[in-house]
């Protein structure tokens, strides 16, 4: 519902003015998100009460069609600003391989245990384009990202219940730079690399390639490939996890 609502808003905002040498998009994408890595998530931040969960064998998460919002402001010729926007929101079910302990209670091998987790993340940025107007521009980024974690786990079977939930935020840093490419024929292909680095056991790095096909002088499809990398140390709790999948959307100029 929100690409055909951008498509048919790229319409009519075609036909709005706005202050010259101001330039705006705004985008909306499906990501289907795969996600791997592990967890280790303790009980008010105490140490061994936890063990590392492992995605695939401890819990289990199916990929999920994450929506991703953007928008990019181009002030001038070269600066410009940048905001973003994506949640995922994974579940799924499955049985312990092996015996785990997340938040406190501890999961036997052999039950059955349904896994959730939401991750929203929110990115702003600082764009510097280096080379305003070439067919292949160079941006520099420079911003902040901001995420929110939620993970629960409860058993499904027909054992004892056990559930248990956490939840806590933090945000990183992040700099990095993108790469568009205007092939010609309203094809454009753009590649974009940013991240943040606290210390080893707490970074990010993101990936994403984009092909954009214009319709019309406001409309334009995407399709494209990105990973999302993030590891965490919030006190005791830990996490590295992976976010990979294709992305389809579409883009409004103006």
């Amino acid at each position: 519902m929100t690409v055909l609502w951008l498509a048919v808003a790229g319409s009519l905002l075609s036909q709005v003015e706005h202050p010259t040498g101001i330039e705006v998009q705004v985008g909306a994408q499906a990501w289907y998100a795969v996600p791997k890595g592990w967890l280790n998530i303790t009980l008010g931040s105490q140490p061994l009460t936890a063990t590392h969960a492992d995605i695939g064998s401890d819990i289990f998460l199916d990929p999920d069609a994450a929506p991703v919002l953007e928008g990019r402001m181009r002030l001038s010729g070269s600066q410009g600003l940048g905001l973003r926007v994506a949640e995922i929101d994974a579940a799924g079910s499955g049985t312990a391989d092996e015996s785990f302990t997340y938040h406190g209670d501890a999961f036997d091998a052999g039950r059955r245990v349904r896994s959730e987790l939401d991750f929203l993340l929110l990115e702003g940025d600082y764009q510097l384009t280096v080379n305003p107007g070439d067919d292949l521009e160079v941006t520099a980024h420079a911003g902040a990202q901001v995420w929110s974690f939620s993970g629960r786990v409860k058993t499904v079977d027909a054992g004892p219940l056990l559930t248990t939930q956490r939840a806590f935020d933090s945000g990183f840093w992040m700099a990095g730079f993108d790469l568009s490419w205007k092939v010609g024929g309203g094809m454009e292909l753009r590649a974009l690399g940013v991240g943040g680095f606290e210390r080893a056991s707490q970074y990010f790095w993101k990936a994403e390639a984009d092909a954009v096909l214009g319709m019309n002088g406001s409309v334009s499809f995407t399709a494209g490939l990105r990973i999302h990398v993030i590891r965490f140390f919030q006190s005791t709790n830990q996490s590295n996890l992976k976010f990979f999948g294709p992305t389809m959307g579409v883009q409004v100029s103006f």
